[in-house]
């Protein structure tokens, strides 16, 4: 469903509106990515970055700290990309932004550490 949503908002159909389609498939793939596999914490990078790509205001600092979260876990996880993404986009992330993060790593690594 979130891969479907994802090519949905990339090439919308007419009467398609790609910002529903993006927040429905966050949904999804937050859901799948609670399962702790590096795809679907992919996927949910991906959402993040066609969200930023429209940026139509639904684009917050808790969005940019979810996918910079999530980037971590890939890094750690072995994803050289993850791991250069986020030493560069971190020099240019706000110091509230990266605690943002930091707790959102802690409440994912704690719901993957309670299965």
């Amino acid at each position: 469903m979130a891969e479907r949503a994802l090519a949905l908002a990339c090439d919308p159909p007419a009467g398609v509106d790609p910002c529903t389609a993006l927040i429905e498939g966050a949904v999804f793939a937050r859901m799948a990515a609670s399962r702790g596999a590096v795809s679907d914490h992919e996927l949910c990078i991906a959402i993040a970055g066609e969200m930023f790509r429209l940026d139509d205001g639904m684009v917050s600092d808790d969005l940019l700290a979810e996918a910079l979260a999530r980037c971590e876990l890939m890094a750690d996880a072995g994803s050289e990309e993850a791991a250069q993404f986020l030493a560069t986009r971190l020099q240019d992330t706000s110091p509230a932004v990266v605690v943002l993060a930091q707790q959102f790593r802690a409440r994912l690594t704690n719901v993957e550490e309670t299965k």
